[in-house]
């Protein structure tokens, strides 16, 4: 009993994780790549709006690459699942 009620925290905590981590994706990817293409000091603004967007998207894959080698790491270093030199 005290296990599943356990999961139901971890699982509520994850929902609040995941929904803040939505807000700001939608922040990056919308609001603020729009903002910078409507800054009139900017010469060409509406080629900074392409360009963040691509910046914004290759730091997300990079993120993401970063997180799956650091848990393949943590894998490997815990259940022995991968060899590890000496």
């Amino acid at each position: 009993m005290l296990k599943a009620v356990t999961v139901k925290f971890v699982h509520f905590y994850q929902c609040i994780v995941m929904f803040i981590e939505g807000l700001e994706i939608s922040f990056w990817n919308a609001v603020f790549t729009t903002c910078v293409g409507h800054i009139r000091e900017f010469p060409s603004a509406k080629r900074l709006t392409g360009l963040c967007r691509m910046l914004v998207g290759g730091g997300g894959m990079l993120g993401l690459y970063i997180c799956v080698l650091d848990h393949i790491a943590a894998l490997a270093s815990n259940s022995g699942l991968f060899l590890q030199t000496a």
